[in-house]
Order: structure tokens, then C-alpha cells, then sequence
């Protein structure tokens, strides 16, 4: 096996392990977590499966035109743009945590 042969698979290798932990992290937490958003936000949970269903629905259908960018502007700038464009969604979610929190102990 030679170099290029063996950079491939550590690649892949890696590439695989690290997509087994996100979606460890990140698709069967919910289930756990679940729960409690619900009583925290006043939602069921049906609603909340519901509304990640659908989060997962709009990937899919935007994944042609993600792969697109990915193929045209590289993988690395469109992943990057993707976890800018969460940070900044989550932001909102995060001053308004601050703000309960300020308040309370007033």
C-alpha cells in the first residue's frame, strides 16, 4: 500500500468516525433532551419531533444545492459558512437565556 493509498483511508477512516460521534451527538440526543425542552419552551413532545422532522426535510431538500456550493466553492467555506450561519441562529436563543437569567436575580 503506498502513501497516497494510505492518506486515503486514514481519511476516510477518520471521516467516518467523526460522522458516527456528530450523529451520536447530535441526531439521537434529542430524544433524551426532548423532554425537558419541552416543559422549558411549553411545547409536546410531538411538536417538538415534528419541528426536527422538519428541520431534517429542509437539509435534504437543500443538500443539492449545498453540494453544489461544496463542489464550486469548496467543502471547507460552505461548512464554515453553514456553522456561521448556526452560531448567528442560536444567538438570539442565547441573549434571551442572558437576559431570564439577569432578571431573576433582580
Amino acid at each position: 500500500m503506498n502513501l497516497s493509498a494510505r492518506r486515503s483511508l486514514a481519511a476516510v477512516a477518520g471521516l467516518g468516525v467523526s460522522q458516527i460521534i456528530s450523529y451520536g451527538t447530535l441526531y439521537y440526543s434529542f430524544s433524551i433532551l426532548a423532554p425537558a425542552m419541552g416543559e422549558e419552551f411549553a411545547r409536546s413532545r410531538e411538536w417538538l419531533f415534528a419541528a426536527f422532522s422538519g428541520t431534517l426535510l429542509i437539509g435534504g431538500i437543500i443538500s443539492p444545492w449545498s453540494g453544489r456550493w461544496a463542489d464550486r466553492f469548496g467543502a471547507g467555506r460552505v461548512m464554515t459558512l453553514g456553522s456561521l450561519a448556526a452560531a448567528c441562529l442560536c444567538l438570539p436563543a442565547h441573549s434571551h437565556r442572558i437576559g431570564a437569567h439577569s432578571r431573576r436575580r433582580w
